[in-house]
């Protein structure tokens, strides 16, 4: 997408107790660059109604030395003339007023200045249209600055996986191993009256179900970071065996036929990747994983190899989906990579890593 490698600077909302009450803490001031000559200070203000802080807005933005101030939510009706009168005190002023209900944003600019403000709810269709206004501008050289309030909040649970600001997901796995926590806690309470098979169904429900839902996000996160998940099934073993808390699991993942966290999102990873290379994954992972196409006559240009990007001097992202699992791929064997179908591709990479991890390891 044309926006992909756009610089971004996001901050969360602190909260006030009074809805109308102006809170000046949710302004941030964005540090100008030394590449945009000549240098100006620029802030964005979800002002909710500019009606009423006509007067503040100018104020304020003197008293900060802002020489650009994008407000949006500004609620400024067409028909409403006082309120941008009051507005371009000191300033210059410029505003699109929204075609139905309240809204509008405001942008003053000599460069290429954009300013939106996208409704809570879906995304639907919104990052699409966002890329089609973008590559809408001319690559003229001149600079361009997005500025707005997106309304995707990313602290907010999404299918049941909590992300965080620096997509370490250290929420989503503490919420996930207590809920699994909880439900050994109750398994482990009727154990006695239970088979080993019996037990071993209602962990797999109840417990590993959970460790596997979604855990292809984990890709690329260090060790430390998922241990929790990893304890987690260590007691899950254990409890299918009734063994004491301190014995060795390696023996009973080979038992029960598991594969160890890790190896268990590196296999969903590669599942994934597995659509990619033969056109059967959506679109949008596209932009993820890129199969390899040799410029001439190769004999690899058959073993389904992946692109691996450039890291390009970048240590962080030698822990991207798109760089850490082309890597896993392309170290599987060729017999794997080139199997034709996906239920056959499964049993030969579960076998595979079966045995790197556990029989190996």
């Amino acid at each position: 997408m044309c926006f992909q490698y756009i610089p971004t600077i996001s901050t969360p909302r602190s909260t006030i107790r009074r809805r109308r009450q102006r809170n000046t803490a949710n302004l941030r001031l964005i540090p100008s660059s030394t590449n945009i000559p000549p240098s100006f200070s620029l802030g964005l203000w979800n002002c909710q109604s500019a009606v009423n802080k006509a007067d503040f807005i100018p104020a304020f933005a003197t008293h900060s030395n802002l020489n650009i101030l994008a407000l949006t939510e500004t609620w400024i009706r067409p028909e409403d003339s006082a309120t941008p009168a009051a507005l371009s005190n000191n300033f210059s002023f410029s505003h699109t007023p929204r075609h139905t209900g309240r809204g509008g944003v405001t942008a003053p600019a000599k460069i290429h200045l954009v300013v939106i403000y996208r409704p809570p709810g879906q995304l639907g269709t919104f990052v699409e249209e966002l890329d089609v206004l973008l590559s809408s501008f001319p690559e003229d050289g001149s600079p361009l600055v997005i500025l707005g309030d997106f309304n995707i909040h990313l602290d907010k649970p999404n299918l049941g996986v909590i992300f965080d600001d620096q997509l370490s997901f250290k929420d989503h796995i503490s919420k996930t191993a207590r809920s699994c926590r909880f439900a050994l806690h109750n398994i482990r309470k009727i154990r006695p009256f239970l088979t080993e098979h019996a037990t071993q169904l209602l962990v797999q429900a109840l417990v590993i179900s959970r460790l596997d839902y979604c855990n292809a996000l984990l890709a690329g996160l260090p060790s430390c970071a998922i241990k929790p998940l990893q304890m987690i099934q260590n007691a899950a073993a254990r409890l299918v065996f009734n063994e004491p808390k301190r014995a060795h699991v390696t023996p009973l993942f080979i038992s029960l036929h598991w594969l160890p966290l890790a190896a268990r999102i590196k296999f969903k990873a590669l599942t994934l990747a597995y659509g990619s290379s033969t056109s059967a994954a959506p679109a949008y992972f596209d932009s993820l994983l890129r199969v390899y196409t040799p410029t001439r006559s190769l004999r690899s240009a058959n073993e389904r190899r992946l692109v691996v990007p450039s890291q390009r001097g970048m240590k962080s992202l030698s822990r991207t989906f798109s760089f850490i699992v082309p890597g896993w791929w392309n170290d599987l064997p060729s017999s794997i990579r080139t199997t034709e179908s996906l239920t056959s591709f499964k049993r030969q990479v579960k076998t595979h890593l079966f045995h790197e991890h556990l029989i190996l390891h």
